[in-house]
């Protein structure tokens, strides 16, 4: 994916081709879900431990 933005727009863009298309999409989901999964893991530890402040 490097090498194609790099050659981009030069005269080997025609010669150099990438191996395989990279999906970003799958990438972005699983970062995504691991992000929510985080926030929520945090929230339960913050609830727990104010519990007994009140």
């Amino acid at each position: 994916m490097t090498t194609n933005l790099l050659v981009r727009g030069t005269a080997l863009a025609q010669a150099v081709r990438p191996a395989e298309d990279f999906a970003v999409l799958p990438l972005f989901l699983a970062l995504l879900v691991g992000a929510a999964i985080q926030a929520f893991r945090s929230g339960t530890r913050l609830r727990a431990d104010t519990e007994g402040l009140v």
